[in-house]
């Protein structure tokens, strides 16, 4: 049960999605974020991402002191390659196909190769199912999933934390192709439930509840996993997550709660609230502040 729940422990990074609700790929928010800070508890905040955009087209987001940062590729005005660096170098990129406004396949390609494809399913406009597959058989490039800074970044834009840590933890298992599929429910333009069934032993799923201000992510195909919001999948601010795990017969749960400043529609700061059912008591708080373009 330990390591069930710890899966849920990591849910200080939030829940991030992307959108079908208008043309896949294409991210034009009224206000534009410059900044993410973060504070712990309440202590100093320290600035997490810059983003640089060249007028409507966000075209860089760089990480903390900036030596780590993704670069930004369009055909048009959509989203068609994302690339990663560390001090100048490139070691990875995503590549995006469409199918006229839809999205339909993400390709993770490393040293020439394509490490990791992400096939999608839409109902409408609103996507509904996304299939995750490594595609090397090498044990060694399976568990570099870990390790893989890419991967882990990208995946946050898609899913939650608990999920993304889960799909590691098989791939890590399981030496071959490795195939995890993650279904959406939607209640209005938000989603209201993930769920991830691995195996009859194994499933894990998150509710969510919204408050009626707009959420500055939503429509962003690529959304760092630095990033404080229930990105791209949903119109409006999370005010409660549950994490609800099911192994081998016993549930466990974790739940976030969020609390806002806002500027207008927009929030300006976020106060996130983790508690785990392991320990009433245990509370772990969490701050993101966006400064907006002017």
């Amino acid at each position: 049960m330990k390591r069930l729940i710890s899966l849920t422990a990591t849910l200080m990074v939030l829940t991030i999605f992307i959108t079908s609700c208008q043309e896949d790929g294409v991210y034009n928010p009224k206000k534009k974020i410059e900044k993410i800070y973060l504070s712990y508890y309440g202590d100093d905040k320290i600035l997490k991402e810059t983003w640089t955009w060249d007028k409507n087209l966000l075209t860089k987001v760089a990480y903390r002191a900036g030596r780590i940062y993704d670069v930004f590729e369009y055909d048009g005005k959509q989203l068609s390659k994302v690339t990663s660096y560390d001090e100048g170098v490139a070691y990875g990129y995503y590549v995006f196909t469409y199918e006229k406004s839809k999205l339909v396949k993400i390709e993770e390609i490393l040293n020439g190769k394509v490490y990791e494809t992400i096939t999608v399913e839409h109902d409408g406009k609103k996507i509904v199912k996304m299939t995750l597959k490594f595609v090397e058989d090498d044990y060694k490039n399976i568990k570099s999933v870990r390790n893989n800074k890419t991967f882990t970044t990208i995946m946050r834009n898609f899913l939650p934390q608990p999920i993304i840590d889960k799909i590691i933890e098989s791939s890590m298992r399981k030496a071959n192709d490795y195939e995890s599929i993650v279904e959406f429910v939607y209640d209005g333009d938000n989603v209201s439930k993930i769920t991830m069934k691995e195996d009859d032993d194994y499933s894990i799923s998150m509710t969510y509840t919204y408050d009626d201000k707009l959420n500055p992510f939503y429509n962003n195909l690529y959304i760092s996993g630095e990033s404080d919001a229930v990105g791209a999948f949903s119109k409006n601010n999370p005010l409660t997550s549950m994490v609800t795990e099911i192994y081998e017969g016993e549930k466990f749960e974790s739940n976030i709660t969020y609390s806002y400043v806002y500027d207008g529609k927009f929030p300006t700061e976020v106060t996130c609230i983790y508690k785990y059912d392991e320990d009433d008591d245990y509370e772990y708080k969490v701050i993101y502040s966006y400064e907006y373009l002017k």
